[in-house]
């Protein structure tokens, strides 16, 4: 299985995509990057386990919202 989609939220879209299948395994990126830091990490576990990857919101892949106050 290898899904790239995004998933609208209210008024943002966020990214996310799941490769492998098995148990789950949700990686999450940190501040200043986007789902893209797990790429060979993810393609490794899904040998075992169905990998989901989601941009957390703001992220780079995720839909913009403007302005945050």
């Amino acid at each position: 299985m290898d899904i790239k989609n995004y998933l609208q939220v209210n008024d943002t879209s966020l990214f996310y995509s799941i490769k492998g299948e098995g148990e789950p395994l949700v990686l999450l990126h940190g501040g200043f990057t986007d789902l893209r830091i797990w790429d060979y990490q993810a393609d490794t576990f899904a040998g075992r386990f169905k990998t989901i990857c989601y941009d957390q919101f703001q992220a780079t892949l995720a839909g913009w919202v403007s302005p945050i106050t």
